[in-house]
């Protein structure tokens, strides 16, 4: 499509919904669907190369450095392609579909799945260890400093494991799913809880602290200059602790799920929520401003307020990661891609779809705009005289 609304060229090639896509390092695209295929495309729309191997829909794909790629699918397959579709290795994974994989230093991966399998993977070799001891969804993974692994699992534990897989620690005391983790400056863990609490550990698997406040689920948390941590839920509130999980404050203010929040250089907090209500606040838990209603297609009025309040917008659409395109920033709402100025929050081009938009990724060259959709459909816009 053209920004004017006019169709530039049909993608048919998916015969099922595209659950995601990239732009490659030569300014191409990938995207892969539900119909069990990969698809490379050129920024005029034409079709370079078909994956085609997976039995079933394939979920995820990264690039690796040496420029092939690496996918997986619900077939209970990895698959490994040079960039014009020739399929060079299969990896046979176990009983559920992988959930997301890690790049770690040496070149090698982090794979883990839905039956709570964690797999150390060389490129050359495949498997190179199992990780076996969650039992459940493996909900993600980070690296730490002595280059050792911390995992998390809807099975209520942490695990840390040597870059090897081998088993050092099992982190227990949550009584429902992690849903994440973070590491404080002294290297000990923070992880918060579908069961409302957040703890504490150190590299030893001892628990430190547990900050008891939430009654619900904790979506994430975050740590402030002076080494306090920010939390967030589905109970509303914010709440900020010590290190030692003793509360310094309540933010009360929001009446539905809090979905993330930031904090601003001078060290106020900015949050949002499913109320549909923006809201800013100091340290100390004081509601400073609110703007009710945020119109997320048409920003400039949240622009406008930020400006008021002393802060720069960009700072938020950042976090919630929208790509840029031909210097401005790009967001879907409501089966449509608004295309704005991240300068004042201007509508600078809108184009409505008649179906939901599943993924967004812009060209390497600021170009094009890849969009996928719930009827299969992969739609390539140009971007021009914006």
């Amino acid at each position: 499509w053209g920004l004017d609304g006019g169709e530039r060229a049909v993608f048919q090639a998916h015969t099922n919904g595209v659950t995601g896509a990239l732009a490659l390092g030569d300014g191409s695209l990938l995207s892969w669907s539900e119909d069990g295929t990969l698809r490379r495309w050129g920024l005029d729309g034409g079709e370079r190369a078909v994956f085609q191997a997976h039995t079933n829909g394939v979920t995820g794909a990264l690039a690796l450095g040496d420029g092939s790629l690496l996918s997986w699918s619900t077939d209970g397959t990895l698959r490994r392609w040079r960039d014009d579709g020739k399929l060079l290795t299969t990896f046979m994974w176990y009983t559920r579909e992988v959930l997301g994989a890690l790049a770690l230093a040496d070149g090698s991966l982090l794979l883990w799945s839905l039956d709570g399998n964690l797999q150390h993977w060389s490129l050359s070799g495949g498997g190179t260890g199992r990780l076996p001891g969650h039992t459940n969804w493996v909900n993600g993974a980070l690296a730490l400093a002595d280059d050792s692994l911390a995992t998390w699992s809807d099975d209520g534990t942490l695990r840390r494991w040597t870059a090897e897989g081998q088993s050092l620690r099992i982190f227990r005391g949550h009584t429902s799913a992690v849903r994440g983790a973070l590491v404080l400056s002294d290297g000990s863990l923070v992880s918060w809880s579908v069961d409302g609490t957040l703890r504490r550990w150190g590299l030893d698997g001892g628990e430190r602290a547990v900050f008891q406040g939430h009654t619900s689920y904790v979506r994430g948390a975050l740590v402030l200059s002076d080494g306090s941590l920010v939390s967030w839920s589905v109970d509303g509130t914010l709440r900020r602790w010590t290190a030692e999980g003793q509360s310094l404050a309540v933010f009360q203010g929001h009446t539905d799920t809090v979905s993330g929040a930031l904090v601003m250089a001078d060290g106020r907090l900015l949050s949002w929520s499913v109320d549909r209500t923006l809201r800013l606040w100091n340290a100390g838990g004081r509601e400073l401003a609110r703007l009710d209603e945020p119109i997320w297609g048409d920003k400039a009025r949240i622009f406008a307020w930020a400006r008021e309040q002393g802060f720069d917008a960009n700072l938020l659409f950042e976090e919630v990661d929208e790509p840029h395109v031909a210097g401005l920033r790009v967001a879907s709402r409501d089966n449509a891609i608004y295309l704005y100025d991240p300068a004042d929050g201007a509508t600078r081009a809108v184009f409505r779809a008649d179906a939901y938009i599943t993924c967004l990724a812009a060209s390497t060259d600021g170009r094009a705009l890849l969009a996928g959709d719930t009827q299969g459909r992969v739609m390539i816009l140009a971007v021009k005289g914006v």
